[in-house]
């Protein structure tokens, strides 16, 4: 019955992997660390999570998000996969909550 604000929010995921093998296990931690910033998004939203590997072990993590106030980007470099998602969460939520403090002030006004 009593149903969490997350999964009122319909969120559309795509997953894109550039010189490396798909992974579930990076795909589900990956939507688990977006799913816990986007507390700060109003609407329903598409995520686009873009994983490619550089020349020399370098890891990178892009992130697309769109929705209806908004589109929103991020991206991460480094030696993990796994610390680049973590910094990319980190960068999307300061920017959901950025905007989500505009919003508000503006209906305040």
């Amino acid at each position: 019955m009593g149903a969490s604000k997350e999964s009122e929010i319909p969120m559309k995921w795509q997953h894109s992997f550039k010189h490396i093998d798909s992974s579930a296990a990076l795909q589900e931690y990956a939507e688990t660390s977006f799913e816990k910033c986007s507390r700060f998004l109003l609407k329903e939203s598409s995520w686009h999570v873009y994983y490619s590997k550089g020349k020399h072990a370098d890891r990178c993590v892009e992130v697309t998000v769109q929705n209806g106030t908004g589109y929103f980007k991020a991206s991460a470099h480094c030696d993990d996969f796994y610390v680049a998602v973590d910094q990319c969460a980190e960068k999307l939520s300061k920017q959901f909550q950025k905007k989500k403090e505009r919003v508000k002030s503006h209906k305040a006004a």
